[in-house]
């Protein structure tokens, strides 16, 4: 129906006295007019709709056309046609469809003028429609909505409307109709949207399997209107394929990426192949019941013949967050190549899947003997590899003209210590490990129907040996000193090693100049005799991996003495602080300089004793660290000191101080 929302204007009553010809003497006023008239506005005939608003006006004039200001009051004949609002409005109530009355007004002089005014009832004609074509609904999800359109959406206000649920056709074949009904919420059972024009009907379905509708009416027993939404009640469906025989969990069933929908698959000719879905929900065992009976499968082109479909019952069970397993088995066609894809689908209440399936006849045509394993052109079924090395073997299949058709897909038993990179389009036979920590894994080959396994051994190696000090070694001739290394392996590179994979060899470029052995009850450490004059380089080795060369040198030295005056030539005798130290130097700059360090932190005066290594020792040429030091300083008060004691160098030989006067240098 049209709504008409103009009305055109009209002088709808006159007044009772009639018409009378204008007097010169005629003023705008009631009193003075000689006639008036009265103009309602919309009209004289008014129609209303249910619910409708109109504003409502009334004009009125003299004969001589003038506009008189005057009070007015609004009434109507009948009570519950209308009602007036503010602002001289008038509204149609809401159950007076098929109603008429006389709208009034009436001036102070009790002159009148009246209009017709009617509600009459919208037309159903194409106002109701289903806005949810179908659902999917549950038990388990409670107060549902089916969405219904009324246009206009005045229509719930001038009609009654009633709502219903019923189970066309249960899917359980032991399940009766009438042990399952909807459920409404009292009160709640119909949500009005006028903004959207919509009316939702509000419900929670039974928990059984079956085929439902949710029916709407709008109207009279005598005039209605009626829509219905089609309901499928069952549980909620995530349904995915089983991929190389890994099932997915139901837990999981939700997750993209475990859940595979579309699958493309090649067999061979005349071998059965399983097609299998995994169903998960939330739920007990009468649920996955009620699921079960939805699976449908369909099978189309001529490539598989079907030979059983079925249900996995061990799959089945009462816990939470399980589900059921459904199989389709096929047979494939007689030859390859010769038919089309067959396309498998197995579809549930909003969810579908689809399997291609292609057949070829690889096995007869290419077929597997056996799988070859080659390292370095040897066949073998075991390997052993250090942790960290680059590691490269050959695989193929006898004969090889059914490699490309067959090429062994491995996997590892451990992928903690070793995996398998996919193979690249270009790598032919070759393939590499990759290790990852140290131990013992199995590659398992498979080729067609062919199987073969290789036991992989990874071994921690060492990544770097350090010395744990530095600079040349000096070593009197006929002593020992001894040298230690921190050793790091691949497995763990930023922390020292506490054994070795293999003893480390010590290596002396000269050995008659100085011999070396690892040092009893520590294979990190060497001990380095002198054995005559001269220089020579020390190598530590262990497991491919080498130190830095140390120079060694063997000297003939004896111990020197200091005593007395030692104020030499130019370089002279003396001590001077620097910081929290104290620096000793005296001797020839042309000939011999000796010169150490010893730290005194915390120490004001120079007189004392004091044993303590020296962090700096030049001496006869030679530098040394960790010099043991016990020394007398006296202070004589006139700009000197006096030193008695001795310092004991790595190879034995000793400075010795008698009473030797040094300079102190401020």
């Amino acid at each position: 129906m049209k709504f008409l929302k103009n009305i055109s204007f009209g002088i709808v009553a006159v007044s009772a006295l009639g018409f009378f010809a204008t007097s010169c003497s005629e003023e705008a006023t009631l009193d003075g007019a000689d006639a008036v008239y009265i103009e309602i506005s919309p009209s004289s005939d008014i129609t209303l709709f249910a619910g409708q608003k109109m504003k409502v006006s009334a004009k009125v004039t003299n004969v001589s056309g003038k506009e008189i200001k005057t009070p007015m009051e609004w009434s109507a004949d009948e009570s519950g046609v209308i009602e007036f609002g503010t602002n001289d409005t008038i509204i149609a109530a809401a159950d007076a469809q098929g109603k008429s009355t006389k709208l009034r007004v009436t001036l102070p002089n009790k002159q009148t003028a009246v209009a017709n005014v009617s509600v009459v009832n919208r037309s159903l004609y194409n106002a109701l429609k289903p806005l949810t074509e179908s659902k999917v609904s549950y038990e388990l999800v409670r107060n549902d909505t089916a969405w219904f359109s009324v246009t206009p959406i005045e229509l719930v206000d001038e009609y009654p409307m009633s709502w219903s649920a019923e189970i066309l056709e249960m899917k359980n074949e032991d399940a009766n109709p009438e042990d399952y009904s909807f459920y409404f919420a009292e009160g709640q059972e119909l949500y009005i949207d006028r903004e959207e024009s919509r009316v939702g009907v509000v419900y929670t379905a039974p928990r059984c399997a079956a085929e439902a509708q949710v029916s709407l009416t709008i109207g009279s027993p005598e005039d209605n209107v009626t829509a219905s939404v089609p309901v499928t009640v069952c549980p909620k469906f995530s349904p995915g394929f089983e991929v190389e025989g890994k099932r997915p969990l139901p837990s999981e069933a939700n997750v993209s990426n475990v859940k595979v929908t579309n699958l493309d698959v090649v067999v061979d000719v005349n071998s059965t192949y399983s097609v299998g879905v995994c169903v998960g929900m939330d739920g007990y065992e009468e649920d996955f019941k009620n699921a079960e009976v939805f699976g449908k499968w369909e099978l189309s082109g001529s490539g598989v013949i079907l030979e059983k479909m079925y249900v996995d019952p061990d799959y089945l069970n009462a816990g939470r967050r399980s589900g059921y397993v459904a199989y389709l088995d096929v047979r494939s066609g007689a030859m390859e190549n010769t038919n089309d894809p067959a396309i498998i689908k197995y579809t549930l209440p909003g969810a579908e899947l689809i399997c291609k399936v292609t057949v070829e006849d690889y096995s007869i045509s290419h077929p597997v003997e056996y799988i070859v394993v080659s390292k370095d052109g040897v066949e073998t079924k075991e390997f052993t590899v250090k942790l960290g090395d680059s590691f490269t073997f050959d695989v193929w299949v006898e004969p090889k003209l059914s490699w490309s058709y067959h090429i062994p897909v491995i996997e590892s038993s451990n992928p903690a210590v070793v995996t398998v990179p996919e193979r690249g389009e270009d790598d032919g036979y070759g393939r590499s490990l990759e290790t990852h920590s140290p131990g013992e894994a199995y590659l398992t080959l498979k080729s067609l129907d062919k199987t073969e396994t290789v036991k992989v051994t990874v071994l921690d190696q060492v990544s770097r040996i350090d010395w744990q000090s530095f600079g040349t070694v000096t070593v009197n001739e006929g002593q020992q000193v001894e040298l230690s290394t921190t050793v790091y392996m691949a497995s763990d590179p930023n922390t020292p090693a506490t054994s070795l994979p293999e003893p480390i060899q010590w290596v002396i470029s000269d050995p008659s100049v100085a011999s070396v052995e690892t040092k009893a009850g520590d294979p990190f450490s060497c001990v380095i005799s002198g054995l005559k004059e001269g220089t020579v380089t020390l190598q530590a080795i262990c497991d491919g991996k080498s130190a830095e060369r140390r120079e060694v040198s063997v000297i003939t030295s004896s111990d020197v003495t200091l005593e007395g005056e030692t104020n030499y030539d130019d370089a002279g005798a003396s001590v001077y602080r620097d910081g929290d130290g104290l620096w000793i130097n005296y001797g020839n700059y042309d000939e011999t300089f000796h010169e150490f360090f010893i730290s005194l932190p915390g120490v004001d005066t120079l007189d004392g004793t004091f044993v303590l290594n020296s962090s700096y020792f030049s001496f006869d040429g030679i530098e040394y660290e960790d010099v043991a030091c016990n020394i007398t300083i006296t202070s004589d008060g006139d700009g000197y000191c006096v030193l008695n004691g001795e310092c004991t160098m790595p190879s034995g030989q000793k400075l010795v101080f008698k009473n030797a006067r040094f300079y102190v240098d401020e």
